[in-house]
């Protein structure tokens, strides 16, 4: 069984907001530090086959998208490096 997250960016206004989505989406401890030291962290960690589907990343812009982008980042050394995530975009 595969556990999907539809990521839509458009739903969101900043990083943080987004930071809690996935928290919340995928289970993280109550010590999640809400930043990509602790997303990499996290999702390093799982042992559910996740995959998330990012849409609406052309709908974004300026400093927002940036972070989005630092965060796509660890999502990329993630997946490279566990089994068990994916994501599209």
């Amino acid at each position: 069984m595969i556990k999907q997250v539809l990521l839509d960016l458009s739903k969101f206004k900043s990083i943080a907001e987004i930071h809690s989505f996935l928290s919340k989406e995928l289970g993280f401890e109550d010590y999640y530090g809400y930043n990509l030291d602790a997303l990499y962290d996290s999702l390093s960690t799982l042992f559910t086959k996740t995959s998330i589907e990012i849409i609406n990343f052309n709908q974004i812009n300026g400093v927002y998208k940036k972070d989005v982008e630092r965060m796509l980042n660890v999502f990329d050394d993630v997946a490279e490096e566990s089994e068990y995530f994916n994501y599209t975009f």
